[in-house]
């Protein structure tokens, strides 16, 4: 009888940490493949942000580089000097437009233009994205320098919005 005693309580303890690994393991399993998953959802919002602090370099490169080229082109068409030279660079970079009228040589070259086309490929990998644009600058630094800069508020979450990346951003040229 204490043969049979001894070996139930062996048993019984051989038993109960295979049943509670076998409980507890499936939930630790999940557990670890959900903050993996977390872990890889917030690494693709990090690059997806690098490029979109690159892809705003490149808006502000190409945006002025067009609206220097339209001004002058309208210098030598009307044969008239522009006015306020850095506002209407700015109204061109901004939404494309010179004096109220659309600049072709702007369309699909302009930053509100750039700003929908990065949104549509955040939506496209699954991330809520939002540009704010906070202003835009254009100085003349002497006759011939100009100095373009463009701020940014980026908001990058995905579609839960359990991960956020908030930042303003700056971008000079």
């Amino acid at each position: 009888m204490r043969k049979g005693i001894l070996f139930s309580s062996i048993a019984l303890l051989a038993i109960i940490p295979a049943i509670l690994v076998l409980h507890y393991y499936p939930a630790l399993v999940r557990e670890k493949r959900s903050l993996e998953v977390e872990e890889m959802i917030f690494d693709q919002l990090n690059f997806f942000e690098r490029n979109v602090e690159e892809d705003l370099d490149r808006i502000l490169f190409i945006s002025a580089r067009r609206a220097l080229i339209a001004v002058t082109n309208n210098i030598i068409i009307n044969g008239t000097p522009v006015s306020d030279a850095p506002s209407s660079i700015k109204e061109l970079m901004r939404n494309g437009t010179f004096q109220g009228e659309v600049e072709p040589l702007m369309e699909e070259n302009n930053i509100e233009y750039w700003y929908g086309e990065i949104r549509e490929v955040g939506e496209l990998i699954g991330f809520n994205l939002t540009l704010y644009d906070l202003g835009l600058e254009v100085n003349l630094s002497n006759n011939s320098v100009m100095n373009f800069q463009i701020f940014t508020r980026i908001n990058i979450s995905d579609l839960l919005n359990i991960h956020l990346i908030s930042r303003e951003s700056s971008h000079g040229l």
